[in-house]
């Protein structure tokens, strides 16, 4: 089991693969006020799933440079790996958001956010398994 997600700093998306790690299925959105609200939920994900490592998308921009948000991003991964004890691979997650919106309109539910996660846990599982 792998879990994806799509970190924003309001709504985290959050997508899980199958147990073959072939198909990534976007399940119910992390929404948040507090830092450590985020935490708990994702203590609760990991106790319920037991995954073996987590995908988070990392956004880079066309150039694949880092922006403000991938900064966001990898002190988010950090904190997944110093808190969970969990391995962290980052993705880049350029058009997910746009691809996602596809499939699901913008709200602020967090489905577009938790579809984003299933795109890119999905582009993952589509590499790892070429």
């Amino acid at each position: 089991m792998i879990i994806g997600f799509d970190y924003g700093t309001k709504r985290l998306g959050v997508a899980l693969s199958d147990d073959t790690e072939k198909i990534a299925v976007a399940t119910s959105p992390i929404v948040y006020k507090e830092e450590n609200e985020l935490f708990g939920n994702i203590a609760a994900l990991f106790n319920k799933y037991n995954p073996s490592f987590i995908i988070i998308g990392i956004p880079l921009g066309y150039d694949d440079k880092p922006t403000q948000m991938s900064e966001n991003v990898k002190k988010f991964a950090n904190s997944i790996k110093t808190q969970f004890n969990k391995e962290v691979v980052l993705w880049n997650e350029v058009m997910t958001s746009i691809a996602a919106s596809q499939f699901v309109k913008k709200d602020k539910s967090g489905k577009l956010d938790s579809e984003s996660a299933r795109i890119i846990l999905q582009e993952y599982l589509d590499f790892k398994n070429l």
